[in-house]
C-alpha cells in the first residue's frame, strides 16, 4: 500500500511541477505560483519547485523588463535595450527568452560595428587614407577575427602603406644621390630593399652608390695623403681611378671638385723636380734607385717627388750618407754629397 501511495504522489509532483513550468514559460505568474506551492506541498524539500516559485515571483517584473527592453530597440535605443535585458537577467538568470533576446542584439551590436568599421577601412582606403584604413580594418578583426572582408582591407592597406613608404624612401635616396650623399643613399636604398627585395630600382640604385661611395672615398684619401703619390705604384692606381672617375656622365660639384684636386696632385707628383747635386770632384756619388754617377762636382737631376738616399765614398774616407725629399711643385734645394771625415 506504502509503495503505491509514495508512486502515485510522485506522479502527481511531477505533473504539478510540469504544469507549472509550462504557465511560467507561458508568461502567467499567478497560475505558476499555485502550482509550485502544490508541488511544495506535496515533497517541501524540492528544489526545482523552490527555485520555480522564486521565479514566478519576479516573472510580472521581467517581463515587464522585456517589454521595456523590445520597446527601446524598436526607437533604436540599443544602450537602453541592453540595460533592461541585463536586469530582466539579474532577477532571473534561468530565462530562456531574455537570454536570447540579449544575445540576439549583441550580436546584430557586433555585426554592425564589424560592418561599420569595414565601411569606414574601404573609404580611408578610397581616400588614400591607408594608416586610417589599417586601424579601422584592424578593428574589424578585433570584431570578427575570421572576417574574410577586414583580412583582404587589411593587405590592401598594409600594401599600399608599404608602397607609399618604398615612394618616400626611393625619393630620399634619389635626393640623396643627386647630393652626392651616397652614404645616406645607400642607407635608404638598404631600407627599400627590406621592404621590397625584389625592387629593380632599389638594387641598381644600390649598386650605383656603392660604387660611388667608394670612388668618392678614394679620391677623399688621395686628397688627406696626397705624400702617397710618392709611390710609382699608389701614382698608377690614382691614375685609374682618376680616368674611371673623368668617364662618369654628369658628374656632381662634389666630384667634380674632387677629380680637379686629385688630378692636380697626380701631375705634381708625376712632374720630375730639378734638384742640383754637389760634391768636391773627388766623391763617388750614388743616388739610390737612381743612378752612381762618379766622382762629380756639381750635377742637375730630374727627379720625382719622394724621398731619396744619396752615398758619397773616397778611398781613406768614411763614407757619407744624404737623406734628401724632393717635393711637388717646389723647386728643388742643393743637396751636398761629400767625403770629409778621413779614417
Amino acid at each position: 500500500g506504502m509503495r503505491v501511495l509514495l508512486d502515485g504522489a510522485d506522479a502527481r509532483l511531477q505533473e504539478r511541477l510540469a504544469r507549472a513550468d509550462a504557465a511560467l514559460a507561458a508568461g502567467d505568474a499567478p497560475a505558476a505560483t499555485a502550482l509550485f506551492t502544490e508541488a511544495l506541498t506535496i515533497d517541501a524539500a524540492n528544489t526545482r519547485a523552490q527555485r520555480g516559485l522564486a521565479r514566478a515571483g519576479t516573472l510580472d517584473r521581467v517581463l515587464a523588463l522585456l517589454e521595456r527592453a523590445s520597446a527601446a530597440q524598436a526607437a533604436g535605443d540599443t544602450d537602453a535595450a541592453l540595460a533592461a535585458y541585463r536586469e530582466a537577467l539579474a532577477l532571473d538568470g534561468e530565462h530562456e527568452g531574455a537570454r536570447k533576446a540579449l544575445a540576439a542584439l549583441q550580436q546584430r551590436i557586433a555585426t554592425g560595428n564589424y560592418t561599420a568599421r569595414l565601411s569606414a577601412g574601404y573609404a580611408a582606403l578610397a581616400a588614400g587614407r591607408h594608416a586610417e584604413a589599417r586601424r579601422e580594418f584592424q578593428a574589424a578583426l578585433a570584431l570578427q577575427p575570421r572576417g574574410a572582408e577586414a583580412r583582404d582591407g587589411l593587405q590592401q592597406a598594409e600594401f599600399q602603406l608599404a608602397q607609399q613608404r618604398l615612394g618616400e624612401l626611393l625619393g630620399k635616396a634619389a635626393r640623396a644621390s643627386d647630393d652626392e650623399q651616397w652614404e645616406a643613399a645607400l642607407q635608404h636604398y638598404d631600407a627599400a630593399l627590406a621592404i621590397d627585395a625584389a625592387l629593380g630600382t632599389a638594387r641598381e640604385g644600390k649598386q650605383l652608390a656603392q660604387t660611388r661611395l667608394a670612388l668618392d672615398s678614394a679620391l677623399a684619401q688621395i686628397a688627406r695623403e696626397p705624400a702617397r703619390l710618392n709611390d710609382a705604384k699608389t701614382r698608377a692606381t690614382a691614375e685609374k681611378l682618376i680616368a674611371g672617375a673623368a668617364a662618369i656622365t654628369n658628374p656632381g660639384p662634389r666630384l667634380q671638385a674632387q677629380l680637379a684636386s686629385a688630378s692636380k696632385l697626380l701631375a705634381d707628383y708625376s712632374t720630375p723636380v730639378s734638384v742640383r747635386l754637389r760634391s768636391d770632384g773627388k766623391t763617388e756619388v750614388t743616388v739610390f734607385r737612381v743612378g752612381s754617377f762618379g766622382p762629380i762636382g756639381d750635377k742637375t737631376l730630374e727627379l720625382l717627388p719622394g724621398d731619396y738616399v744619396a752615398v758619397g765614398q773616397r778611398a781613406g774616407y768614411r763614407d757619407v750618407r744624404v737623406e734628401f725629399s724632393v717635393r711637388a711643385g717646389q723647386a728643388g734645394s742643393d743637396v751636398i754629397v761629400q767625403c770629409q771625415q778621413k779614417i
